[in-house]
Order: structure tokens, then sequence, then C-alpha cells
């Protein structure tokens, strides 16, 4: 099959996954592209004379995609009609004419309300199952539907796109319990799931952090082009493409530079080994002097035919991030962006002292870090890091070059000199190293993570919602004290502000519900805390005068204000 690529000449395109085919041309005049794809076809005819694959008539179709009304083309296969359609499924998304996703987004919908039902039929507030368990059941079987091909339907207009918050609302009530008029935000932040348009911009910005790393990968030129940028800035209104969209979130977002690698075509049992030695680690070194550790690492490093002894270290800060590696005549010192990780430093430190490995005349070296992940990630040749691939590049040229290195793992701050030496150079880095503008796409996708928390968490600290009294922060609490399904129910339903007493009249079409004795709206705040007729049951129960206390979820007290709404028989 895989010959079939090089039949299809330009400007007509191809691209194939398993069985399924798709060839497409664009051009201004139709009948040109009409001929160009009829060329085409002919010659997949051909070739599959000459393969023995056949092509399906039945299913083979034929759509135009135009802002225009489409009009009918004739192409044919094997003699028959090609129909043409205005709508079609291609590896599970639905591509309309005018690439609205308006009809894609309705099955989308319609095939997740199917399996709300699995929710709804174990989602009992009585003798349900757990809140996490539908919460599971949720991410696994309907969030992984909405996730699939998101990057590409964001596109679609916002009130098409809105359609699909009542699938997320629908699944976060039913796990929580929570009434049907519960704020959709309240609802987010009580179950740690991000908005949809907030997990779709997330998604989008991981995405492109992949595909712009490797340097080989055919997506990565449509990603990174800036064709007609200038048109979308002038009219916003208009529609824009993926790759726009996404350059627009990293201007916003001032996100550096990735890492870029190369996807190499070697099998990984061809590459060179590179010996990584943590028989160290096996030893408890809170168990141990630092001079025993000493002793031990001198024997080690001994049993070891070196030339030059390199050690490694990297240090962050929340302002800073550094890395060096020293030997007895030579030091290096890297600052590196601040979205890097402390993983990422002493990855870079290594790469670093394997670079200069290549550059020098060293035969045989013993590099020594105090990065047990560092040294365990390279020795699983986890070559979806650039920096781990980069890495064993590097001590492929240099097995080709006749030297030899071994990753050797040595204990922090036990006084083992080079270690130490290592650990302020790195320190020093921070301010006086080279500076290193690219980031690794592990990094930015935390990056991109946590930027897009941090707009979560600012349109959390602009809504006027009960909750956020209760508290304002949108780190989700799973709770410790409640495990009893119709309790934990309750006092979801308390932190959110919605109950049958204070709510119920919106269900019924009345009057919100006023307290007779204070002559104020009622609110969980005035039952709980406020109403003077109660307090005599709050102190028989030892209700916290707090709110925010009051409902703490993982406030052993709540167990108390649970007690007294029971015995006061406020319905929630």
């Amino acid at each position: 099959m895989n010959d079939i690529m090089d039949i299809i000449k330009t400007p007509v395109k191809i691209s194939i996954y398993a069985d399924d085919l798709l060839i497409y041309c664009r051009g201004h005049k139709g009948q040109t592209v009409i001929k160009l794809l009829q060329d085409a076809i002919n010659n997949l005819e051909n070739w599959g004379k000459t393969t023995g694959f056949t092509f399906s008539t039945s299913k083979t179709k034929m759509m135009s995609f135009t802002k225009k009304t489409p009009r009918i083309h004739h192409l044919e296969l094997y003699g028959n009609p090609i129909e043409n359609v205005t709508n079609h499924c291609f590896l599970g998304m639905i591509f309309d004419s005018k690439l609205t996703w308006k009809a894609h987004i309705e099955r989308l919908k319609t095939d997740c309300l199917k399996r709300l039902n699995i929710m709804k039929a174990l989602a009992n507030s009585q003798w349900g199952a757990d809140e996490q368990t539908l919460l599971t059941i949720y991410r696994t079987l309907i969030r992984s539907k909405l996730d699939y091909g998101c990057i590409i339907y964001a596109s679609a207009s916002r009130t098409t796109l809105e359609k699909l918050n009542s699938i997320q609302n629908t699944a976060l009530r039913l796990a929580t319990g929570a009434l049907r008029a519960s704020p959709s935000l309240s609802l987010h932040r009580e179950t740690g799931e991000l908005p949809l348009h907030l997990r779709r911009q997330s998604l989008q910005l991981t995405y492109a952090a992949r595909i712009t790393a490797d340097t080989t990968n055919p997506v990565r030129i449509s990603l990174c082009q800036k064709r007609y940028s200038e048109t979308y800035n002038r009219y916003p209104k208009l529609k824009t493409p993926l790759y726009y969209r996404i350059h627009q979130q990293i201007t916003q977002n001032q996100i550096l530079q990735v890492m870029t690698h190369k996807t190499t075509s070697e099998a990984p049992w061809n590459i060179p080994s590179l010996i990584c030695d943590d028989s160290l680690a096996k030893q408890t070194k809170s168990d141990m002097s630092p001079q025993i550790v000493q002793k031990m690492f001198l024997e080690k490093l001994n049993s070891i035919i070196h030339d030059c002894t390199f050690y490694t270290d990297a240090s962050k800060t929340e302002d800073s991030v550094g890395c060096a590696f020293t030997t007895l005549e030579h030091t290096k010192k890297f600052k590196l962006p601040i979205t890097s990780s402390i993983f990422t430093g002493e990855l870079y430190a290594i790469h670093q002292a394997m670079k200069h490995i290549e550059e020098n005349a060293y035969i045989n070296n013993v590099i020594c870090t105090d990065s047990l992940s560092s040294l365990q990630s390279i020795k699983s040749r986890t070559i979806s890091n650039p920096l781990v691939r980069k890495i064993l590049d590097t001590n492929t040229t240099i097995s080709q070059q006749g030297k030899k290195a071994v990753i050797l793992w040595i204990p922090s701050h036990m006084g083992i000199p080079g270690n130490e030496k290592a650990d302020r150079e790195a320190n020093d880095a921070r301010y006086s190293g080279t500076c290193v503008n690219d980031i690794t796409n592990y990094d930015l996708k935390s990056f991109c993570r946590r930027t897009v928390i941090g707009e979560w968490n600012v349109k959390w600290n602009q809504t006027p919602s009960k909750l956020r009294l209760i508290d304002p922060t949108i780190q989700n609490h799973t709770s410790n004290c409640i495990t009893n399904r119709r309790d934990l129910i309750i006092l979801r339903r308390l932190r959110i502000g919605h109950t049958l007493t204070t709510h119920a009249y919106m269900f019924n079409r009345e009057d919100a519900p006023v307290c007779s004795h204070c002559g104020v709206h009622l609110t969980v705040l005035h039952i709980l805390v406020q109403f003077p007729g109660l307090n005599t049951e709050r102190k028989a129960h030892n209700v916290p005068q707090k709110i925010e206390e009051a409902l703490n979820i993982n406030n052993p007290q709540v167990a108390n204000t649970l007690n007294f709404i029971k015995d006061t028989n406020i319905r929630v």
C-alpha cells in the first residue's frame, strides 16, 4: 500500500489511514480541479489492477468545500458515477461542505446522550454509585468522545459548540447529585473538570507542542505557517483555522520556542546501549553516614575504567532555572527558561556533558548525576522525550568515534566533592549561565496546562457564586470525611447553594422563599449561620459559626453540619 502515495501527483494530494483513502485538490476553476481528480482516480484504478486492490464504488463519495452553493460535479470510478454529498464521515468526523461542523456536533451530542443513560442508571441519590466512580465513567465513555477531533471542530460557531456544554453539565450534575438549576461553573469547580471551551484550548496547545517538536511530522508545516494571518486579523469574525488559533494562544501566553527533534527510523535494538548504573540507589542513604557513602562511591568509581569524570546537577527556584556540568578542568553553566522543570535541567546537563565528550578526546568517561529519574528515563529509552532522544543520539555518535560513556547515579548532599561543586555551579547558572531559549514539549505541555487553569481561576474569581464564598480556589477537593452517597450529595448541594428548601421555587414557578422571621431571601448561608431561630440547634450540634468552616469538605466538623440538617428536617 505504501507505493500508492507515489502515483498521486501534485496539485492533487492524498491522505491514507488503514483502508480509508482521501484524495483532494483545491483551485478556483471547478472544471480544472475535476479533471485533475479524475486523472488521479484513473491512476488509482490502474494501480489497483496491478496490485489486486479494488475500491468500493458504493462507499466512495465526492464533496465540494465552498462557501457558495455546491455544484454537482461528475466523477467516475470504474465507469460508475461517484455520488455527490454535502456531508460525509471520514475517520469519525462528519465533514460538511461549509465546514460548520453542525452535523458532526449534532451526532456527537446524540451519541453522548445515549451514553449518559449509563450514568443515570447508576446515579441514584440513595444507593447509587459513588461520585468518583460516576466521574470515571464520564471521563472514560463520554469525555473521551467529546475530546476526539475537538481541536478540529473547535472552529465551529460559539452557538454550535455550546450545544455540547449540556452534556458535561448533565454528567457532572448526575455525579454530584446537584439540582438541575445548579450553576455550571460551580459544578466544574466541585468536580475539578475544566469547562469544555478551556479543555479544547488546552488540547489544542498540547497537540501543537507535540507536533511542532517533531521536524519530520508532515502536519508541522501546516501548524507553523502564517498564511492569511493579516486577513484574519483584519476580519476577526471570520472562522479561523487551527494554526491561526494556536498562534493566537502562543502570542497571548508568550510561549517560547519548542526544542525540536527528528523521528528516527532506526530500530530501538540497533541503537547502541548507554550504560546506566544505579546500584548505589539500592542503599538507603538516610541509614549511612556521609563518610560511608563517599567510600562506597569511590569504590564504585574506581571499578569503572575512565579517563574523565563529569558531575552534573540542576537547580530551580520560583524565578529561575539553571544546570551545569563540571570536571577537574572544565565547567559549563546553562540558564534555562523559567518554564523548564528540574527534570529537564538534569537531562540537559547530562546531554551537554555528552556533547563535551563528543567534541573532545576523552575515550572512557563517567557522568555522575544525583537525578535517579533522569537516569531511569535514559535507561528505559523514553524516546518521546527530546532530551533523552538527543542523549541517545549523541551516545551513538561517540560510540562510532570509539568512545564510551557510563552514567552513574550518586546520592546528593553527602559531601562528594564533585557533586557539591556541580550543585554550586548549577545555583550560579540560574543567573550567570549561557541562556537557552528552547523548552521541551513536556515542559510546554505543563506550561499550557497551568496557563489554561490560570484562565479558569480568573473566570472563577469573577463569578458571583455562592460556592466561591466558601472556597475561592479552583483546587478540587475529594471528600475524605464523607463516604456515604446521600451525605455527600447533601454536602455538595449545600456548598453549591442550591437546595430544595432554597430553590424548589424555580421548578414550581413560584416566588423565591423569604424567611418569615428576618424578611430576607432564604439561602444556605442564612440557614446555617444567620437565622437566629436555629441558634439552639446549631449549638447543640456544634456547627461552626463560619460558612467556609461549616461546609469545608475535608473538615471532620462537616459531619456536625450534616447532623444539624437532618435533625432540623431541612429539605436538601
